[in-house]
C-alpha cells in the first residue's frame, strides 16, 4: 500500500512540474512575441525612421535610448528567452519520459516513451538534409 502512495505522489509531482513548465513556456513565448513586435516597430515605423533615439519603458519608467542599443538589447533579450524556453522544453519531455516510465513498469511497450526523446530539426538542418537528399528530374 505504501508503494502505491509514493508512486501516486511521484506521478502527480512530475505531472505538476510539467504544467508549471508548460504554462512558463506559454509564458516566455508570449514576451518573446512582445520582444519581437517591438523590434519590427522600431525598424518599420515611419516616425522612428528619421530619429537617432526612442522612448522605451523599463520597470515602470520611460527611457530614451540610441534606437541600437534598444535594438541589442532586445535581441540579447530573445537570445535569453529561446535558450530558457528550450531548456524548459527539454525539461518538460525529460519530466514526460519518466512520467511514462513509471507509468509502465508493469512492462508495456517502451516505443511510445521513447518518442517524448525525439527533437526536432533546426531549419539548417532541414535546408542541409532536402539539399543532401533531393534530385531535381527534369523532362
Amino acid at each position: 500500500m505504501e508503494n502505491v502512495l509514493k508512486e501516486q505522489m511521484m506521478r502527480e509531482r512530475l505531472a505538476e512540474d510539467i504544467m508549471v513548465d508548460k504554462q512558463l513556456v506559454v509564458d516566455l513565448d508570449r514576451k518573446r512575441n512582445q520582444n519581437r513586435e517591438a523590434l519590427g516597430k522600431l525598424r518599420k515605423d515611419k516616425n522612428l525612421k528619421n530619429e537617432s533615439k526612442a522612448w522605451i519603458i523599463l520597470d515602470d519608467m520611460f527611457i530614451k535610448l540610441p534606437k541600437d542599443t534598444i535594438e541589442k538589447n532586445i535581441k540579447s533579450d530573445q537570445e535569453k528567452l529561446d535558450k530558457k524556453i528550450n531548456s524548459l522544453r527539454d525539461s518538460i519531455r525529460d519530466r514526460a519520459v519518466e512520467l511514462g516510465g513509471i507509468e509502465n513498469i508493469n512492462g508495456k511497450d517502451n516505443r511510445k516513451i521513447e518518442a517524448f526523446k525525439l527533437k526536432g530539426m533546426s531549419s539548417k538542418e532541414v535546408n542541409k538534409y532536402v539539399n543532401d537528399h533531393s534530385r531535381v528530374y527534369r523532362i
